[in-house]
């Protein structure tokens, strides 16, 4: 069975500086999606403010956070695209999946 993930938060851990292949028992990591025979895997990217951004450490704007994260994301799946790659339809996943490559 192919499994299909449709959330998680790991995006603000590469926010923070973390990398996909280094992530702990809390969090996805390439190691776990290969093991759970992951399909796809969709990471969201949480928008926080006010409080709860303040709480999460994260002190740029909205705006700013969405695009620093974002390119955090991007440049995780370029150093793991042996592993991952980010898609963009049906077909996308299905060429990954003959590759051997988690979407």
């Amino acid at each position: 069975m192919n499994i299909i993930d449709l959330h998680c938060d790991t995006i603000i851990n590469f926010y923070r500086g973390q990398h996909l292949s280094e992530m702990d028992d809390r969090h996805i990591s390439l190691e776990k999606l290969k093991r759970g025979n992951v399909l796809a895997q969709c990471f969201a990217i949480f928008v926080m403010w006010n409080q709860t951004a303040i709480r999460a450490h994260i002190t740029d704007t909205p705006r700013e956070y969405v695009a620093k994260a974002y390119a955090r994301f991007l440049e995780e799946m370029e150093i793991n695209k042996q592993d991952i790659k980010q898609v963009f339809s049906v077909d996308d996943i299905l060429q990954n999946q003959q590759n051997g490559k988690t979407s």
